[in-house]
């Protein structure tokens, strides 16, 4: 199984996961078979199979990829 981590935000002018939408919608395009897994710091990353925030740790990181 392919599995993407998707950071919600990639630009230093502002916050939320504006970004991370935009590539996972992407990957839901052209590789629906992709599970996803948003990773922000304070939000969802909206049409990721599964969120995951960075406020979390990386142990439950590496747990949601396991469960997938």
């Amino acid at each position: 199984m392919n599995v993407a981590v998707v950071d919600g935000n990639l630009s230093k002018e502002y916050g939320g996961t504006r970004d991370g939408e935009k590539i996972v919608s992407e990957i839901k395009k052209q590789h629906p078979q992709i599970k996803v897994i948003g990773h922000a710091s304070d939000d969802l990353i909206y049409n990721a199979d599964v969120n995951s925030t960075k406020f979390q740790g990386s142990e439950r990181l590496v747990e949601t990829v396991t469960n997938i």
